[in-house]
């Protein structure tokens, strides 16, 4: 990732590109060209497209059999169920969608009495700013879509001039092995360097190339080893399973082949709806002879097929024929394909009134978005847990640490306005009122001295006079109304006095 953009991964060794996946032409550091930061792609070397493998539900339904075994299969179908149809791409977007990922910086294992506030101002500016370089926006929302899709996220943090790098590590190589620090630790498959591979080692950091040569050297003990940390780390969404992958909407799979196949027959019925068969009946005598000359029949049939177009077929039969047909009765039309969906969406856990359904209820579709904000949050902590991990590496950050609110787009008016309401009763949640509007500290910090220090806001901007802002005037208390202004009854009550 580059100020924010996290760098596409490589397909493991052997394999074809997968989706998602992209062959990055070579990688150096740009200072050799006069710049910074990585080069990812060159567009002057031919990029090998990516291949899909054709699933079905047969298929799906054996990787379910055993799903540690065929970990790899079912990644490769959770991706190609996300790309190809459009119901995957949106429960994981609805869902990753329902935390605005901001976040507070408070302050950690701190004794008030000897904080120095000077050096701690000085700490905290850095570590704001370090925070900035992240681009959590954009990035983080790239790992809970691969988490929510493929259950675990493989990564490192990279920094080269200034900038913090997620690099994305190919999953079908990588392990989590320990923990440390409420975060996973990642073990690596360096035979995934072998042979044409190796050349792959100039996009990855020089820890890599080390350890690479340590397993040339020392043989397969070295095959597999766990990686520094805390630059790497894994994100992983049913993390009471650290073992194996287990994709959070892994059930819904058979359901949206299960539609695809719906989808087909109804096409297929309105294909056949489209084509009608024409039958003429012509009369035999008791010994079976046909009571018109045949070839003048086979003129008659000749002359209409010339007529009626190509979806109308003509036939000519001796006997009447019967329709055998297994359509509902009363001409009562089943969706079949509506059904399947809503049943998909029962299966992912989500409600089916968030898409397009006419059963819409305002307050169970509340209380469902609430509880699915919960499954996000829990990742979001993740990622915090991991933020911390590497901000208490580095000396400005030991003694503060990343809060992420449990914010999104559906309360994020309610969390604003309880902020707002600890603020006048004089608790310390500015920033978390900021955050709530979206607002970063570093961002406050620097507005705050843009609109009061630079354009001097509070004296230029001088508001209206008005009722709301006069005080101490001849006449207090609201302007009498004009006559057809006022109601009968204000009338009546103006009399009065």
């Amino acid at each position: 990732m580059i100020g924010g953009v996290t760098l596409p991964r490589e397909p493991a060794q052997g394999t074809s590109p997968g989706p998602g996946d992209v062959l990055i032409g070579f990688a150096r550091s740009q200072r050799k060209l006069g710049g910074a930061g990585l080069i990812y792609a060159d567009p002057n070397q031919q990029q090998q497209s990516a291949s899909f493998t054709a699933e079905t539900r047969k298929k799906i339904a054996e990787y379910l059999k055993d799903v540690p075994r065929n970990e790899k299969n079912i990644r490769g179908a959770m991706i190609q169920a996300y790309i190809v149809g459009s119901r995957l791409w949106r429960i994981i977007q609805y869902f990753v969608g329902l935390s605005d990922l901001v976040y507070v910086l408070v302050p950690h294992q701190i004794e008030a009495e000897k904080i120095k506030a000077g050096n701690f101002a000085t700490q905290f500016k850095k570590a704001t700013d370090f925070l900035s370089s992240f681009g959590i926006q954009r990035t983080f929302r790239e790992i809970l879509t691969i988490c929510l899709r493929e259950d675990v996220y493989f990564g490192t943090l990279r920094e080269i001039d200034g900038d913090i790098l997620i690099q994305r590590l190919p999953s079908d190589n990588c392990k989590i092995t320990s923990i440390r620090g409420d975060t996973y630790n990642v073990s690596f498959d360096f035979n995934y360097f072998s042979g044409r591979n190796e050349s792959k080692l100039d996009f990855y950091s020089d820890e890599m190339r080390t350890r690479y040569t340590a397993f040339k050297n020392k043989g397969k003990e070295f095959r597999w080893q766990e990686l520094d940390t805390p630059a790497s780390f894994a994100i992983k969404c049913n993390s009471d399973i650290p073992d194996f992958a287990i994709p959070p909407f892994l059930g819904v799979l058979r359901d949206i082949f299960e539609i695809e196949d719906y989808q087909a027959m109804k096409l297929e019925k309105v294909a056949i709806e489209n084509y009608a068969l024409l039958v003429g009946e012509f009369g035999v005598d008791d010994g079976g002879n046909s009571n018109i000359d045949l070839r003048l029949l086979k003129e008659f049939f000749g002359n209409l097929r010339e007529v009626v177009p190509p979806q109308i077929a003509a036939v000519a039969m001796p006997t009447p024929i019967n329709k055998i047909s297994f359509e509902r009765p009363n001409g009562a039309e089943h969706d079949f394909v509506t059904e399947a969906e809503e049943h998909l969406y029962n299966s992912a856990g989500v409600s089916s009134l968030l898409f397009s359904n006419a059963k819409a209820s305002s307050n169970a579709l509340l209380l469902s978005i609430k509880a699915d904000q919960a499954i996000t949050f829990h990742l979001v902590e993740s990622l915090g847990a991991m933020l911390n991990r590497y901000l208490h590496s580095k000396p400005f950050g030991k003694n503060v640490s990343v809060r992420f609110l449990d914010i999104g787009r559906y309360n994020r008016d309610e969390m604003a306005k309880a902020y707002l309401q600890a603020c006048q009763y004089g608790f310390p949640f500015a920033s978390h009122y900021a955050a709530a509007m979206k607002m970063t500290q570093s961002e406050m910090d620097g507005l705050e001295v843009l609109e009061n220090a630079v354009w001097n806001i509070r004296e230029r901007f001088i508001p209206l006079q008005g009722s709301a802002t006069i005080s101490g005037a001849d006449e207090a208390g609201r302007p009498e109304l004009e006559v057809g202004e006022i109601s009968d009854s204000g009338e009546t009550a103006k009399e009065r006095e």
